[in-house]
């Protein structure tokens, strides 16, 4: 995990600038987009009038729709288009102003440098245009001229209405306009306006619209519609709802029509069989003179026919009674108890209280979408309505208890006199078993006649409710429940919302951006890689100074760090370096040494002098050759002179002992590359260095030569031969692995060996978090610490002060570190 913080900090620049365009996106397309406002109305889906009763007690007229059924229907196309035909909202012509409801226009208006936004109507002569078409309404500043472009047509110019006032009728590309001023001012704004056909208005509508209930089993539905301005939202809500509630008017109209029909057919059959019944009981009763059984007969036919009747009634008031126990005793839930409350008739004071409550929770609905929760008047409102709540359920507990007790008790009395009414009626028919014959046959036709007329009572009467029912729903006035209110709060987008998510993607956007383009970077950012990729060992590895702590860097004051604070870690990396070159002699004696690069600007001249001053203080005598001729920078680290140095030795200007210069690190010594030539390479290609290399391996254990990139120039190339290793140094993250090899094929193709590598200016902090094998360098280092002492060196607990020479530069030298590019920092 430690890695990956890396990689995101080292490519942090990419990162920041991928995920501030990513934030910068989100931000922009939030501003620009264009905003949605929802607001819904609520319907009572279902209703306990007589209407209701009588459907559902005719066997050939089908039952009332259930709630799922009346959802879809609010759903159809045809109540959109019954919506989208009203005249009153008028929703197949809507105008907009431009650009005012988006969130950069709410930002400019509570910055105060915009009004608020204007709300006009336009209507046209024809109801239903032939096709959909978009136009745009600029009205001047004056308000006094309109100057109206089809959307439709390219480079339309417009056409130009003067001397424009509100109701006035003008006509433009076929329509007839009039414009209706809602809200002011309206002078100096910019309208589109979209003149739809009813098709696509309904289909506009579908797709905005909502549906959902109220809770569970309250039979209330939410009618939701969104659009791109309040009050159209309102407009189109309320629309739905009513051309749903027209709908349901018609539909029951139709069905109390049908049944009136169906009661008028059955009322003339029974009438048919009615007369046909009494004429066959008169024709009987002369013909079997059985005018003396007639009283006796008819009054055990009306008695028995009472008790029939009067059975039927009380099993069918027996079964809605324990219906009705069923449901009471089944409502456990709160929705539940408060939906039966409907069908107390007596108890008042509750259902009072019921509809008081659905309206508290609409109130509390509408002020949760305009406002949070945290809002005092929200806070206030959900209090209320949770006291409220319990007051009803306290309530409806003693509600539901003694009805359940008054059902147990109805249903007790009837059977009581369910069981009552049979033995009177069975005691009858065992009278009536007893009467003659001629008795019996005139008993049985006066009971047909008898059934006729009761039942022609029972159509009778139900006709006089539907009838009743027919006339009350012609004059009834559709409305909501509650009419979808304006609001002021966008559904979206949402600032807050659309802000979180893009600095959340913009985080996302700028780690991966940091992650590919790690994964793209072929350059050699490791010691492990280095020895894969080239095939030698790594003599050392040496951190960048850069990397180091911060309180350590204060004592890097110079490129020799070996001097200035020989206890730190980048000086024990050189020491490091200095005991591998050691043990590399055993097999093979190494007196002359270069350092070089594949690229300029890797550290190698501060490398070469820091190795230098690594084996002075290791006890050996030590010379560090400036062979970089071009571009020269050992007597600017050391604060030496630049001549005479090594073009005057190889001119033969100059003897090497008095080129020689002496540091203030015993037994380290420069010369320096002396004054410009033209042809270095000629001078390098001499008996005069040949001679001079070997007289310095008799007068030095170790010469050290700063040599130029291998494959920048070719000056070192001839004398490779004549020494004895070549290190080649790489930097870390400068260039892929191939230019260094590259490097040592062109070393090796000179005759030239090249011993290892150097791995330079690597990121300390990293390879301290992960086991590369160099972070005992900061556990060392952290032990130790720094203590200042006279000399600005460092001391380490338990031990004395530690030392080193400290370089003084001559005077007019130029400053240490003038070349940025040959400092491992960079």
């Amino acid at each position: 995990m430690a890695d990956y913080f890396v990689v995101v900090r080292e490519r942090w620049v990419s990162a920041l600038i991928a995920g501030l365009l990513v934030i910068a996106g989100f931000f922009v397309w939030t501003l620009y987009s264009d905003s949605v406002y929802e607001t819904s109305a609520t319907i009572q889906l279902q209703e306990n009038d007589a209407e209701q009763r009588v459907l559902a007690e005719l066997s050939s007229i089908e039952a009332p729709s259930s709630i799922e059924t009346e959802m879809e229907v609010m759903r159809s196309y045809r109540v959109a288009e019954g919506a989208a035909r009203d005249e009153r909202t008028g929703l197949t012509t809507v105008a907009l102003e431009k650009d005012a409801y988006r969130p950069l226009a709410s930002v400019a208006r509570r910055l105060g440098q915009r009004g608020p936004p204007a709300h006009i109507r336009v209507r046209t002569k024809d109801q239903e245009p032939a096709r959909t078409r978009r136009f745009e309404f600029r009205f001047d500043d004056a308000g006094t001229t309109v100057t109206v472009i089809s959307l439709d047509a390219e480079d339309d110019p417009g056409v130009r209405v003067e001397g424009f006032a509100p109701g006035q009728r003008f006509e433009v590309a076929g329509h007839e306009f009039t414009v209706e001023v809602v809200s002011l001012p309206y002078a100096g704004r910019t309208f589109e306006v979209h003149v739809r056909t009813v098709a696509d208005a309904a289909r506009w509508l579908q797709e905005g619209q909502t549906i959902d209930l109220v809770g569970d089993r309250t039979g209330i539905a939410r009618v939701a519609f969104a659009a791109g301005a309040p009050y159209v939202a309102r407009d189109g809500a309320n629309a739905l709802a009513l051309s749903y509630l027209e709908r349901r008017k018609e539909r029951r109209l139709s069905d109390l029509e049908s049944t009136e029909r169906f009661l008028d057919k059955q009322i003339g059959e029974v009438e048919k069989a009615l007369r046909d019944a009494e004429s066959d009981r008169d024709r009987f009763m002369v013909d079997a003179r059985g005018y003396e059984a007639r009283a006796r007969a008819a009054t055990a036919v009306r008695d028995q026919s009472d008790l029939r009747v009067q059975l039927v009634e009380l099993e069918s008031d027996k079964a809605s009674a324990e219906r009705d126990m069923a449901a009471w005793r089944g409502a456990s839930s709160f929705d539940e108890r408060l939906n039966l409350i409907g069908t107390i008739a007596s108890d008042d004071v509750t259902s009072t209280l019921a509809r008081d409550y659905l309206k508290q929770v609409k109130h509390v609905e509408v002020l949760r979408s305009e406002n949070s929760d945290e809002v005092p008047i929200v806070k206030t409102a959900l209090a209320q309505l949770k006291a409220d709540k319990a007051a009803i359920e306290r309530r409806l507990a003693v509600v539901v208890k003694a009805t359940v007790q008054r059902l147990e008790r109805d249903v007790e009395l009837l059977d009581a006199k369910i069981a009552e009414t049979k033995d009177t009626a069975a005691a009858l028919a065992e009278e009536i078993r007893r009467y003659p014959q001629i008795e019996q046959e005139l008993l049985d036709k006066s009971r047909v006649v008898e059934g006729h007329r009761r039942r022609l009572e029972l159509l009778a009467s139900k006709k006089v409710e539907v009838a009743i029912s027919t006339a009350a729903g012609q004059v009834a006035a559709a409305a909501p429940l509650d009419e979808a209110p304006l609001v002021t709060r966008r559904k979206s987008p949402n600032v807050i919302y659309m802000g979180v998510l893009g600095v959340l993607f913009g985080m996302l956007a700028g780690i991966g951006i940091a992650f590919v383009r790690d994964a793209m970077d072929h350059k050699v950012r490791s010691a492990r890689q280095l020895e894969e990729e080239l095939g030698l060992a790594t003599y050392a590895s040496i951190p960048a100074f850069s990397s180091v702590r911060r309180k350590d860097r204060k004592h890097h004051r110079g490129p020799l760090v070996s001097v200035d604070a020989p206890r730190s870690v980048i000086a024990e990396a050189y020491r490091s370096l200095r005991a591998n070159i050691r043990f590399a002699s055993v097999e093979k004696q190494l007196r002359a040494i270069a350092i070089t690069s594949a690229l300029s600007g890797e550290g190698k001249t501060v490398t070469t002098l820091n190795l230098a001053t690594a084996l002075a203080q290791g006890g050996s005598r030590v010379v560090v050759i400036d062979a970089d001729m071009r571009r020269s920078m050992v007597h600017t680290y050391m604060g030496a002179d630049r001549a005479p140095g090594l073009t005057e030795i190889l001119l033969q200007e100059a003897r090497w002992r008095d080129a020689l210069q002496r540091t203030s690190v015993e037994g380290f010594d420069i010369v320096t590359a002396g004054r410009h030539h033209d042809s270095p390479a000629f001078l390098l290609d001499s008996k005069t260095f040949q001679q001079l290399l070997a007289e310095l391996r008799e007068e030095y254990e170790y010469v050290l030569l700063d040599m130029p990139p291998v494959l920048a120039v070719a000056d070192a190339a001839p004398f490779f031969a004549s020494l004895d290793g070549v290190l080649l140094l790489c930097r870390s993250g400068r260039a892929p692995a191939g230019f260094y090899q590259g490097a040592r094929e062109q070393v090796e193709r000179l005759g030239g060996t090249v011993l290892g590598t150097i791995f330079n200016g690597f990121d300390a902090r990293r390879v301290a978090r992960r086991a590369y094998g160099y972070s005992g360098y900061y556990g060392y280092h952290a032990y130790y610490g720094y203590e200042k002492g006279a000399s600005g060196t460092s001391r380490g607990k338990g031990r004395g002060k530690g030392g080193g020479s400290k370089v003084q530069p001559r005077a007019g030298s130029a400053a240490v570190g003038e070349r940025e590019e040959e400092q491992p920092t960079t």
